[in-house]
C-alpha cells in the first residue's frame, strides 16, 4: 500500500496545506526569503510542518548523514521561520517522512531535533548576511585570477642562469 493511499495519511492531507509557498523579508538583512513545506497540519497552538524525502537508507546514522548532506536542517529552519514570519504561527514539530526508493518502500517518520534546526538557522542567516554583503559590494567578491610570467618567457628563460637554483634555494 502506498504511503499516500494510507487512509490516515489521506485524511490528514485533506485537512492540511500542501506545498504552500511562504515569502518574507528577513528582519536583519531585509533579504527576500522563500520556503515551501511539503505539507503542514494543525491548529495555531499545535502546528506541524512535514517534509517528504526519498532515501536509500534505513539506518539512523545514514539518515542523519542525508539530513546533513542535503541541507535538510537548513531547509527546516527556513520553513519554521517562514511560517512564523508570514502567519505568526510557531511550528511545534518538524517531521521528516523518509520513503525508501526501493522495495519494500518502508516509511520512516522522524522529528528533527532543535539543535539541528538551530544550526540550520545559523547557517541560512549567515548565508543571507554574506549575500547582502555581495549585493552591497559586488567588487569585493570578485574571484582572484591566477597570474604568472608571460607564456613566451618560459622558453626564453629555460636553461638560462636565471632559473638555475642552488641546493640552498638561491
Amino acid at each position: 500500500e502506498s504511503f499516500f493511499e494510507n487512509p490516515v495519511v489521506k485524511e490528514k492531507l485533506k485537512a492540511s496545506s500542501v506545498e504552500q509557498s511562504y515569502y518574507w523579508l528577513d528582519e536583519a538583512t531585509k533579504m527576500l526569503c522563500k520556503c515551501r513545506p511539503d505539507f503542514t497540519f494543525g491548529t495555531p497552538e499545535n502546528f506541524v510542518a512535514f517534509d517528504i524525502k526519498t532515501t536509500s537508507f534505513e539506518k539512523k546514522k545514514d539518515l542523519e548523514t542525508q539530513i546533513l548532506d542535503a541541507g535538510i536542517y537548513i531547509q527546516a529552519a527556513m520553513i519554521i521561520d517562514g511560517i512564523k514570519a508570514v502567519d505568526n504561527i510557531d511550528v511545534k514539530e518538524f517531521v521528516l517522512i523518509f520513503i525508501q526508493k526501493e522495495y519494500p518502500h518502508n516509511v520512516f517518520l522522524k522529528f528533527l531535533d532543535e539543535a539541528s534546526i538551530d544550526l540550520g538557522r545559523d547557517m541560512y542567516k549567515n548565508a543571507l548576511r554574506q549575500l547582502k554583503l555581495y549585493y552591497e559590494n559586488p567588487a569585493m567578491w570578485q574571484m582572484p585570477e591566477e597570474i604568472g610570467i608571460p607564456f613566451w618567457a618560459f622558453d626564453k628563460l629555460k636553461g638560462s642562469q636565471y632559473v638555475s637554483i642552488s641546493s640552498s634555494g638561491w
